[in-house]
């Protein structure tokens, strides 16, 4: 996403050319910074998923620029991951939808049967995946916490993980065996590395 022109463009990994062919995707589509990728097991295609200025979710093929515009809107959208099972959108502060990958539907067997997990939080700061897992960071009201999430159904998968003394999550990533929950304690920063085969922090990590 380029800032300066609100385009998303595309460049070549081989030579770090511009593409033309279809892309830049028009400023009117691209609204915010949030952006995900995943492939869809339905065509094969990597699709580049991205946020419109009327809180939707934009489907952009990553080889022709086509884009399709999900239903919707989801008010406040804060967070937007996905994967070849999912994209997740973290919206209206508290609630986490999962979209279907091909035509970005609610996946009505993820979150009790709506699509939708919903806590209870008052806040949700950032969202990760594995192949098998979604990874929450969350306000639950009592305790700010990292929760490890069956990928397919939204329940949870392992116990979760306190952020003791957080006040807020700041920054949100995962690699391949783990996330990273950069949070704040009063004025002082920290992250935490929480591991995906425990949902655990790891207590070697400083």
């Amino acid at each position: 996403l380029d800032p300066v022109t609100a385009q998303l463009r595309k460049f070549s990994t081989d030579d770090g050319l511009e593409a033309t062919s279809g892309f830049p995707v028009a400023a009117t589509a691209v609204s915010g910074s949030l952006i995900a990728t995943a492939r869809d097991l339905s065509d094969g295609v990597t699709y580049i998923f991205t946020t419109t200025s009327d809180n939707r979710v934009l489907k952009i093929n990553g080889e022709t620029g086509v884009s399709t515009t999900f239903a919707g809107p989801y008010a406040s959208i804060q967070a937007l991951i996905a994967s070849s099972s999912g994209v997740f959108v973290a919206y209206d502060t508290v609630n986490v939808a999962k979209l279907l990958v091909a035509d970005g539907a609610l996946d009505t067997a993820f979150g009790g049967g709506d699509g939708i997990l919903d806590g209870p939080y008052t806040a949700v700061y950032g969202l990760a995946v594995s192949s098998t897992s979604v990874f929450v960071a969350v306000n639950t009201g009592a305790a700010i916490q990292v929760e490890t999430r069956q990928i397919a159904d939204g329940n949870l998968a392992l116990p979760v993980a306190g952020l003791a003394g957080a006040t807020a999550v700041t920054a949100f990533v995962s690699d391949a065996s783990a996330v990273y929950a950069a949070f704040t304690t009063g004025g002082t920063n920290h992250v935490a590395k929480i591991l995906h085969t425990t949902g655990a922090v790891d207590a070697a990590f400083d």
